[in-house]
């Protein structure tokens, strides 16, 4: 479950996308107003914002650069929804710093698709610490890399890396998981 900030004046759109957020089990912080909207994305702490780029009050563009401009909101994923589709406010949307970028009317089922992605990509590039787990002589870590520095060279697999711990200098490790074998001097 993320909380999205949803920054749509028609309310008809924003009732639609509402739903399906909620539908989608998701938190749905509310603002009609482009004001309203970046108070929000500065106290809220959304985990995305989805913002129409013709607001009233504060263009969309404004908002994005303002949140791109500021420390505690740069890495805030933004998905701009908005009737202009000309390849230059495209363009302009993703200069300004959208993560994506939609053309009204839009699939709703796309757009929930596309939210979901990118929260999955945000929720990945947080690069947590490595669970490790020592066995015998083994030390495993889930994160899918070969060893820390200095013992040996990494490689990427597919869910657990592992290497020797007490190896000598002059001893060859080898390393089995599944198909891939590795073997450290």
């Amino acid at each position: 479950m993320a909380r999205i900030l949803l920054i749509e004046d028609d309310i008809g759109i924003h009732k639609v996308l509402s739903y399906n957020l909620k539908l989608a089990r998701h938190d749905v912080v509310s603002a009609h107003r482009g004001r309203e909207g970046l108070e929000l994305a500065r106290g809220r702490r959304p985990d995305l914002v989805l913002l129409d780029v013709m607001l009233p009050d504060l263009p969309g563009t404004k908002i994005c650069s303002a949140l791109r401009s500021d420390k505690a909101t740069e890495r805030l994923p933004i998905i701009m929804l908005t009737a202009r589709g000309d390849e230059i406010d495209r363009v302009l949307g993703f200069e300004l710093g959208a993560d994506d970028y939609v053309v009204k009317p839009f699939c709703v089922r796309e757009l929930m698709l596309r939210i979901e992605a990118l929260l999955r990509r945000c929720k990945a590039a947080v690069d947590p610490q490595p669970t490790l787990v020592e066995v015998g002589a083994l030390t495993f870590t889930t994160r899918g890399f070969g060893p820390p520095a200095g013992r040996g060279s990494g490689f990427p697999i597919r869910s657990y890396t592992a290497w020797r711990t007490r190896c000598s200098t002059t001893a060859r490790c080898n390393v089995v998981l599944g198909a891939t074998i590795r073997a450290y001097s």
